[in-house]
């Protein structure tokens, strides 16, 4: 009877997570749509007004380890609550800019207080939900980011059209508010573990330690490739289809959300494919989903192909990418939080990676060839991957910290 009011409490809390995965993945996407009208309001360009965009990204990608660590010290629920409720600060703060320069400050300040809700979210998953279980919880807690980053730009593109883009930006603050409120609420659902809470260490002997922990560089060593192999040619992907198909930006924007739509079927079928093939053959399955979305993208000369073959490719990342998040828990035990913020940081770096490796390749021989040869790594990574994680077991947990 304890362990199912346990498993209700942890539910109940994974959903309220959810919801602020959401809101940030919401808040990461929804200034794309907004260029024009920041470009028109402030007198700059497009592309001057796409520094709003960057000042997010570094903030976002800088500050993820060290939210981590802190997540560690203080506690990750309380400290995601604090971030949503910094992240109402900063959109309410962005809607007041006076020019382009203010609102890349005030996106800089909302990217450093998102960075970490993600991360920690899953760093608390990791520390309550047994690792046999963890997986179907993580792709529920999942399912909420994969949707905010689906419907950012709708959302953010038709707040913008009708009340303008500072008003949006209020209402962004407003969701961010009700988050903070409702994760405050849910306080009465989290129990304290009566566990002692894991020895400390100092990041460096976390870190130090890794290099002798070979199942925890599998996993970083998969997202880094996964990071490069589908982000890289997929930055390149909108522009492409632009260009050899002629239709417009909005009808690109469409294609390249079912890459997410893939993310979202994915964890419809995620119990079933669990029972039916297990984690380590989804990974190696994953590789094959992708290639196959891949060579699709590079190949077909048909426009009705695009939009199937992104979702296909969508559903290939989210194969191998929620395994390996959920082994991401379990490569510092002791400190969850900096372990997957480490991860985090892994991806972040990794697409920026390839997006410079992928450019050159692209502008001496277009995108076709980078396509066909993220599609062999990710296959050949792929069956790595899935017999490297089937051979090796996680490091021991640790005692479950004692955290709100």
């Amino acid at each position: 009877m304890k362990q199912n009011a346990a498993s209700v409490q942890i539910g109940r809390t994974v959903l309220l997570l959810s919801a602020s995965g959401f809101a940030a993945s919401v808040n990461l996407r929804s200034m794309d749509i907004m260029l024009p009208s920041l470009s028109a309001d402030f007198g700059v360009t497009v592309g001057q007004a796409s520094v709003v965009i960057t000042a997010y990204a570094l903030g976002y990608g800088a500050c993820q380890f060290a939210v981590g660590l802190i997540g560690d010290r203080f506690g990750k629920y309380r400290l995601i609550m604090i971030l949503c409720l910094l992240s109402a600060v900063a959109s309410a703060a962005a809607s007041l800019a006076a020019s382009i320069g203010q609102l890349a400050v005030a996106r800089l300040f909302a990217g450093v207080a998102a960075s970490g809700i993600v991360p920690l979210a899953m760093a608390w998953i990791g520390d309550h939900v047994p690792m046999a279980e963890r997986q179907p919880v993580m792709a529920r807690y999942m399912s909420g980011t994969i949707s905010g980053g689906l419907l950012g730009q709708v959302i953010g593109g038709i707040l913008a059209e009708h009340f303008g883009w500072r008003m949006t930006t209020i209402v962004f603050a407003a969701g961010f508010l009700v988050v903070a409120a409702a994760l405050a609420w849910g306080t009465r659902f989290t129990r304290r573990s009566l566990a002692a809470p894991p020895e400390r260490m100092s990041m460096m002997t976390h870190l130090g330690a890794l290099r002798h922990n070979r199942y925890g560089l599998i996993v970083l060593g998969g997202v880094v490739i996964e990071g490069i192999a589908f982000f890289g040619p997929l930055a390149f992907t909108g522009a492409s289809l632009h260009h050899r198909f002629g239709i417009d930006l909005g009808t690109v924007g469409l294609v390249i959300a079912c890459f997410p739509l893939g993310g979202l079927v994915y964890s419809f079928w995620l119990s079933r494919l669990l029972k039916r093939y297990g984690q380590t053959s989804m990974i190696a399955a994953g590789g094959g989903f992708a290639a196959v979305g891949l060579c699709t993208l590079g190949a077909s000369p048909y426009l009705w192909s695009m939009p199937i073959a992104v979702a296909v490719l969508g559903f290939g990342f989210y194969l191998i990418h929620n395994p390996l998040q959920v082994h991401a828990t379990q490569i510092i035990p002791a400190a969850r939080g900096t372990g997957v913020a480490l991860f985090a940081t892994s991806l972040f770096v990794a697409q920026s990676a390839g997006v410079a490796l992928v450019a050159p390749i692209v502008d001496r021989w277009g995108l076709p060839p980078v396509y066909f040869l993220s599609a062999a790594v990710l296959a050949v990574s792929a069956l790595w991957l899935s017999k490297g994680l089937g051979r090796r077991s996680a490091p021991a947990p640790a005692a479950a910290p004692a955290d709100v």
